[in-house]
């Protein structure tokens, strides 16, 4: 992943074409770049922590408590009214492996996103990407019975952000972004690799391939539309003399999260409508 550089005493970070200032060339200059804290990342491991130790409870009190009764995502259910397991369904997990992989996946790409993106538009991305992804999953499933849970959709969703982000502010970070992007697209490719081939290889596991590409859809059209887009001015009071801003205004963000919730929202009732009728 890009070595972008980490915010330790306050919300910006000293940034030299993501090179420490040691190592720059003469002749590039060090700027000043928005920067947060990533606690919503972190908050979102300790939540789906909690909830996997739960799950692991009621599996000891009450081995008859399967993930469909405690919230699994499926066509059928969905359709008999349980809307909510659109959202529940994002924070279940199969077993140890499963959350630890989709936990580590969170904080090496959640701490990025969230650093650059800033809280608000991480966890929109986050959570519309999920509900994206288990809209896919439902909308192009073949077996209205079968289940999906896990939070890959979302965690696939800040991942295609991610190569928004570097794409759009590739000029900012120079070099260093090409080499990155390729890494990251190629990461991509296997992973929707990996994914095809357990749906048509003779895999025992069965990943959700629509979920996973149904949230990266999502990450890269909300990045593209209210990502960070980076630009420099002139600034008297700073060294040397220029500052970087995002150029994206609050607005833009809500209406952008709001508009893409309620296409969600007519695509989800249009699936609905085309499956009951």
């Amino acid at each position: 992943m890009p070595a972008y550089p980490k915010n330790r005493k306050g919300r910006k970070v000293s940034f030299v074409n993501n090179q420490p200032a040691s190592a720059a060339p003469p002749n590039e200059v060090r700027v000043l770049i928005p920067n947060v804290r990533p606690t919503a990342t972190y908050a979102l491991l300790g939540i789906l922590a909690v909830v996997f130790l739960a799950e692991l409870a009621v599996e000891q009190t009450n081995p008859d408590q399967s993930l469909i009764t405690q919230g699994a995502l499926s066509l059928a259910t969905v359709a008999h009214g349980d809307y909510y397991r659109l959202l529940t369904a994002m924070f279940l997990h199969v077993d140890p492996a499963h959350i630890f992989f989709n936990g580590y996946a969170l904080y090496v790409v959640g701490v990025t996103v969230e650093r650059f993106f800033g809280h608000f538009r991480f966890l929109a991305i986050y959570f519309l990407g999920g509900l994206a992804g288990g809209l896919a999953s439902i909308g192009l499933t073949s077996n209205p019975e079968s289940f999906s849970v896990g939070a890959s959709g979302a965690i696939f969703a800040i991942f295609g952000a991610e190569i928004v982000f570097l794409y759009l502010n590739r000029r900012l970070f120079a070099r260093s972004a090409q080499t990155y992007l390729r890494r990251l697209v190629i990461l991509a490719v296997l992973n929707f690799a990996i994914d095809l081939y357990t749906q048509i290889g003779p895999s025992p596991i069965r990943i959700d391939l629509w979920a996973h590409v149904g949230g990266f859809i999502a990450g890269i059209v909300l990045a593209w539309l209210m990502g960070p887009r980076y630009r420099g001015r002139e600034d008297p009071f700073s060294i040397p003399g220029v500052r970087i801003d995002d150029m994206v205004a609050g607005e833009r963000i809500l209406v952008v999260s709001a508009a893409f919730a309620v296409v969600l929202v007519v695509l989800f009732f249009v699936r609905l409508g085309l499956y009951q009728g």
